[in-house]
């Protein structure tokens, strides 16, 4: 009980954080939140489904923004209230999207335990597209980022374009192939980068796959 207070702990200073508005506030609130990671991280057994779901998905979450620059540089979105001016990016948004990642993960791994890979898997996508939304509606609201409305597929749910929280949604729904185990000769401290780069891999792959089938279905904004 108390790895999963730790979580829900970690989600809320992780949305918390955006919903000031306050780059720094952010940045700080997120913080708090990887120091709720990393107490479950400690207290897991090294290589352990848990270990390997916080640690995992928090590096995923870094590794990722790549496609947050990628974005910024090619005029999709702007991160308009930053920490350092001379950075493209929010440290702050990016290592809160990281403990959403790893809370997700972890959900997964302990769904898993619960009821199975299936209902487990099941409810992987469903948190991943609820924390999806939740995290670009809190953020877009408070100002941090926004997107161009020329370059993004015309579908949105509550403000938020779909084709984000969908790809979240898509991306943990291979939870089970993100903590699969790595060969014996890996050592168990390495074994939760395995599941980083398998989550990251997934996760631009997904944004990219579901944002050219959202145009392809919809189209883009009209903004005549």
């Amino acid at each position: 009980m108390r790895r999963e207070l730790y979580i829900a702990l970690s989600v809320v200073f992780a949305l918390g954080g955006l919903f000031t508005g306050v780059a720094w506030l952010a940045l700080v609130s997120a913080l708090v939140a990887w120091a709720a990671l990393a107490r479950v991280a400690q207290d897991a057994e090294d290589g352990s489904p848990s270990q390997r779901a916080v640690v995992g998905g928090a590096v995923a979450g870094l590794i990722v923004t790549v496609t947050d620059v990628y974005f910024n540089q090619y005029g999709f979105m702007f991160h308009v209230r930053r920490e350092i001016a001379a950075l493209p990016v929010s440290p702050g948004v990016l290592l809160s999207r990281s403990a959403l990642f790893a809370a997700c993960l972890f959900g997964y791994a302990r769904l898993r335990e619960l009821i199975g890979v299936g209902g487990a898997t099941v409810g992987s996508a469903i948190s991943g597209f609820a924390l999806g939304w939740s995290f670009e509606y809190v953020g877009a609201r408070s100002g941090l980022w926004v997107w161009n409305a020329r370059h993004v597929p015309d579908q949105q749910i509550g403000d938020v374009w779909l084709f984000l929280p969908t790809a979240w949604g898509v991306t943990f729904l291979f939870s089970w192939y993100f903590l699969l185990p790595l060969s014996r000769r890996v050592p168990a401290w390495a074994a939760p980068l395995g599941s980083a780069v398998r989550l990251a891999a997934a996760y631009m792959s997904f944004v990219l796959i579901v944002y050219l089938a959202f145009v392809r279905l919809f189209g883009k904004v009209n903004l005549l």
